[in-house]
């Protein structure tokens, strides 16, 4: 049965006579709401929450198929969909029912989803399950109440939310305060607003839109967060000037209280923290991040001093260039003599098809990443070797594809919204890894490690610490010259 998230008594139908096992289809938001949860009556525990993605005629609403049981399970099994098009051909008239299920259209690689999930849910392990989805199970006494989102429960949040667990954490809530815009009737119009188009980096105030006023006017220093999708950004609000800008309704402001608003602000952008951001927002037909949420939201508390966060946001806003050299007087011990692990000439050895844009950055970055590495600095070392195998890579696709990507969004459809995005490193490298098969596996791999671990240090959580070290470092410096070596450059100087 497919219950749309609309009609609460079909829940009640499905569960009045109390069968053993209960299972349909709904929105996979539908118990992110209180009243719905409810009607599930006691004595049932979810034994299977499947992803099914966007199926339904005329509408974009993600659903899940959801199965309870009276039955004593000790694990639930989810799955996550990864096939980036479920449906194919044409979609049905605008006459057909809004509800129908578009069975006639699912793809090859869909339909093999479907089998797997139906293995999945009778205990066997699926084939193919990395290239079709994700599958797990978690045990049935660590589900929160009311969390039933696949997403929530994906193996590498568990991991990070029990990192953060054993972390020196706060809550956001108790050291900012969090404010929700409202639209406030009879009150000005025509005033300067700041929408969720405008929370991007490089962060540009300088052109925003005017409306009516609403409930909160922006003071310096607050950080506006996208509060609707799937993607919350970030940044600090700097804007000068005397006419007063008010927030969105669709955001949120944080004002830090007893916490340094640049390095909260850092942390908000990380990938690590946005995917838990995006795992605890809850809506049936768009995610929404509630107030409660981002009071609750754990803040790992920073470890270093606070010049070195108001300097990482101002390069994260586009305020100032890169320039690590101030990073070693932060350091308590005197540096060693320097050792440079990056032989600089690979910037003119190194195949370059913009060649002014690549050349001069990898000339700068290589110079700037033997100083960290030099000085002890290992996070900052690890995040410019990301940087370098990110603009090699932009080059070689600009090359591959005659768009100069440097100056043009390469843009990719995301598998989870199913909109276009702009590319990041994890996309560049699987589009290479896709036109240079089978030749370009192994080193694909190897930029795959450089990027998670550039994202770990990035976050600057320090979740992990003892990862990043200066083995750590000089492991991914190596890796580094693997991949470069594709492009015609060995970049490990010889000891």
């Amino acid at each position: 049965m497919m219950l749309t998230g609309s009609k609460d008594e079909l829940v009640e139908l499905l569960f009045s006579d109390e069968p053993e096992d209960c299972i349909f289809i709904s929105a996979i938001g539908f118990f992110d709401k209180p009243r719905n949860l409810r009607l599930v009556p006691g004595g049932y525990t979810p034994r299977c929450v499947f992803e099914l993605g966007k199926i339904m005629n005329r509408t974009n609403l993600d659903l899940a198929l959801f199965w309870f049981t009276k039955a004593g399970v000790r694990d639930c099994r989810f799955s996550t969909l990864k096939v980036a098009k479920p449906l194919g051909g044409a979609q049905k008239s605008k006459s057909g029912d809004i509800c129908a299920i578009q069975k006639e259209r699912f793809s090859d690689d869909y339909l093999s989803y479907l089998k797997a999930c139906e293995a999945f849910a009778a205990g066997e392990r699926p084939s193919k399950a990395s290239q079709l989805g994700a599958f797990y199970s978690v045990p049935v006494t660590e589900l929160i109440e009311g969390r039933f989102t696949p997403s929530f429960y994906a193996p590498e949040l568990r991991r990070i939310r029990a990192e953060m667990e054993g972390a020196d954490i706060v809550k956001l809530g108790d050291v900012t305060e969090l404010l929700k815009p409202r639209k406030v009737k009879d009150d000005a119009s025509n005033v300067l607003v700041l929408r969720p188009k405008d929370v991007r980096f490089p962060v540009n105030l300088a052109d925003l839109d005017r409306d009516d006023a609403t409930s909160v006017v922006l003071q310096r220093g607050d950080i506006v967060i996208c509060t609707v999708g799937d993607d919350n950004r970030a940044i600090i609000f700097d804007r000068d000037g005397d006419e007063p800008v008010y927030a969105a309704s669709t955001c949120a402001v944080i004002r830090a209280h007893d916490i340094l608003p640049e390095y909260l602000c850092f942390y908000l952008s990380s990938a690590v923290a946005k995917a838990v951001l995006s795992s605890v927002s809850n809506g049936i037909v768009f995610k929404q991040l509630t107030l409660k949420a981002l009071a609750d939201f754990p803040v790992i508390k920073p470890k270093m001093d606070d010049r070195y966060y108001i300097a990482e946001y101002a390069i994260l806003a586009g305020r100032t260039a890169r320039d690590y050299a101030d990073l070693s007087a932060l350091q308590t011990a005197e540096p060693e003599p320097i050792e440079s692990i990056l032989d600089k000439e690979i910037a003119s050895r190194i195949s370059a098809y913009y060649e002014d844009q690549l050349r001069d950055f990898l000339s700068s970055d290589i110079e700037e990443l033997n100083t960290c590495f030099a000085h002890g600095a290992y996070k900052a070392a690890i995040i410019l070797a990301g940087s370098i195998l990110e603009a090699v890579l932009i080059d070689w696709l600009s090359e591959i594809k005659h768009v100069n990507y440097f100056e043009n969004d390469y843009l990719v459809t995301d598998r989870r919204t199913g909109r276009e995005r702009r590319a990041d490193l994890y996309d560049y490298i699987n589009a290479i890894k896709y036109i240079e098969k089978p030749r370009w596996a192994h080193e694909a791999d190897m930029a795959h490690t450089i990027r998670k671990k550039r994202n770990l240090v990035h976050a600057k959580l320090c979740i992990s610490s003892h990862d990043v070290n200066e083995e750590t470092a000089r492991m991914v410096i190596e890796y580094l010259d693997q991949v470069l070596r594709t492009r015609g450059a060995h970049c490990l100087r010889k000891g």
